[in-house]
């Protein structure tokens, strides 16, 4: 994988990580701490509260390379 994008899940208000080829394709994604996100109700605003297993998924940081979608 190359690279995440993160979004926030109303329904933990936790910033999730999401890889590049993540997902089903039906409007949902696979988070890297394998839950699966509404791509119609998540933002694409950081709120500054990541998920703890995300981070730890993608190597415990937020590096410069991470976008938001």
């Amino acid at each position: 994988m190359s690279g995440y994008a993160w979004w926030t899940s109303p329904l933990d208000n936790l910033t999730h990580a999401i890889g590049d080829s993540a997902g089903p394709g039906d409007g949902t994604v696979d988070t890297e701490c394998d839950r699966v996100l509404s791509l119609d109700k998540a933002s694409k605003s950081p709120n500054g509260s990541f998920c703890a297993d995300c981070l730890q998924a993608v190597g415990s940081t937020v590096d410069d390379n991470s976008r938001w979608r």
